[in-house]
């Protein structure tokens, strides 16, 4: 099936983008072939550019609409394509601890399953991040959470890492304006709605833990079997299947660290941006070493020739949001 592409005043880097994207085969070949053969080969492939008055983002070969994290697809132009992009409930958001609402006296958080290994798990390279889940989708084998001021309990579905081009920066959200190395997000959806595809509807549907990475000269040992299985999805679209078994407690601070966190509503970071989110950010960061979260940029980004780093989105507006700063140590 042909596809139409819009292009318009940013048609060159929209028109690379989807040829990039939609076909790989192509995009593999553009360093070396000139531009002539290259847009025969696209031809060929069913793709094609349309003038129109007014720019327009880019689509894929399935007809959906293709982001990224700069240029023509990048954060700026998200709302277009997406328009709860747009929205007043965003996220990430920068997190001030003298600007929030203080807590204290809530049940800390009971983490069902965190500590069992599981029995196997998949690894996929998007094109925007690698992503984890266990292989298992049966919710009463899932690890899930409860307490911590939520109302109910919240299944497990996945999580997956934000990082940078250097050690500088890399997570979402920044604590008075710094970033950290990285960001691991642990994605959970409300058990009552089934599944997360049904929790998207629901303004309480999504809990997603947070835990800042901060860059150490030590290696962090418990997490080197998935820095290891980087290199089985360095390119896009690789799944693995690694035979490690690491408990979800693997990422998250040490026990005592887990009682204070930042908790407020916002939005998944990257489209369609629902704004269906409750985020708890831990306060106390985990970390890997430098050369650990080199392993990261390896990996192609959805260009299929681009290492992806610096997959963060800028930070948004609070628009009056309520932060809430949560110490559950004295319950």
């Amino acid at each position: 099936m042909a596809v139409v592409i819009a292009v318009g005043a940013r048609e060159a880097n929209s028109v690379q983008s989807v040829l990039y994207s939609a076909v790989p085969v192509v995009a593999a070949t553009m360093a070396s072939l000139n531009v002539l053969v290259a847009l025969s080969l696209i031809l060929e492939a069913g793709v094609y550019a349309v003038p129109l008055g007014e720019p327009s983002p880019s689509v894929g070969l399935a007809g959906n609409p293709i982001w990224s994290y700069e240029g023509i697809n990048g954060p700026a132009f998200w709302h277009e394509v997406f328009p709860t992009c747009g929205g007043n409930s965003q996220s990430p958001v920068d997190l001030k601890i003298e600007n929030t609402t203080h807590w204290s006296g809530r049940r800390p958080f009971t983490f069902e399953r965190y500590d069992v290994s599981p029995p196997s798990v998949t690894m996929k390279n998007n094109g925007h991040t690698v992503v984890t889940t266990w292989t298992t989708k049966d919710m009463n084998k899932l690890p899930f959470i409860k307490g911590g001021g939520l109302e109910g309990e919240y299944v497990f579905s996945n999580f997956h890492f934000h990082w940078g081009s250097d050690d500088s920066k890399g997570s979402e959200h920044t604590f008075d304006g710094d970033r950290y190395a990285a960001e691991i997000h642990l994605v959970h959806f409300k058990k009552d709605y089934g599944t997360l595809a049904n929790a998207l509807k629901h303004k309480d549907g999504l809990v997603v833990l947070g835990v800042m990475v901060e860059a150490d000269d030590s290696d962090n040992e418990r997490l080197q079997s998935v820095v290891d299985a980087l290199e089985e999805v360095v390119e896009l679209g690789m799944e693995f299947h690694p035979d490690y078994s690491i408990p979800l407690d693997a990422l998250l601070p040490e026990e005592e660290d887990r009682h204070t966190f930042f908790r407020y509503q916002g939005s998944l970071t990257t489209p369609t941006c629902n704004e269906v989110v409750t985020w708890i950010l831990f306060q106390t960061p985990i970390s890997l070493s430098s050369s650990q979260l080199a392993q990261f940029r390896t990996l192609i980004g959805q260009d299929g020739l681009h290492h992806l780093q610096d997959n963060f989105r800028p930070i948004q507006p609070l628009n009056g949001r309520e932060v809430v700063f949560v110490d559950t140590g004295n319950y």
